[in-house]
């Protein structure tokens, strides 16, 4: 094998070395900005799909606003209430899959006079830092 082949297959080999550390570096970056350096928790072992199966599956419809409140902090989900929608906002970031492209998932909880759960709403949007939010997917219960 002549010089320039060597030099060439060797060049490429760190190259690509290189992009793959790369994109390590930046993943992780994206996911510790998301959980704003791990004080919200991260959902890495999750799907989208998964998540909202398990938080369906542990807040029936029915709870009250504070049982979903103190499972949200338990959980480490990021979330806020909101009175002109009588609704708590929730987001879990870094889901399964996440990379440079952050994957979250954001949750909906409706409530009725009574400070009870009527629905929960999802919504999987792909966050990418400083580019805004795209909807993936919508569900309702």
């Amino acid at each position: 094998m002549s010089r320039w082949v060597m030099w060439t297959v060797g060049t490429i080999v760190v190259c690509m070395a290189v992009a793959a550390l790369g994109s390590v570096l930046l993943s992780r970056s994206a996911c510790r900005a998301a959980t704003k350096d791990g004080t919200i928790r991260d959902f890495r072992q999750f799907t989208g799909d998964e998540l909202e199966r398990d938080v369906r599956n542990r807040v029936p419809l029915g709870s009250s606003r504070g049982f979903v409140e103190s499972f949200l902090t338990t959980e480490g989900m990021r979330f806020s209430y909101d009175p002109s929608l009588n609704a708590i906002l929730a987001s879990a970031p870094c889901l399964k899959g996440s990379g440079i492209v952050v994957k979250s998932l954001g949750l909906t909880f409706r409530f009725d006079k009574d400070s009870k759960v009527t629905s929960i709403d999802s919504i999987s949007p792909e966050v990418s830092p400083g580019f805004g939010t795209t909807p993936a997917s919508t569900s309702s219960r």
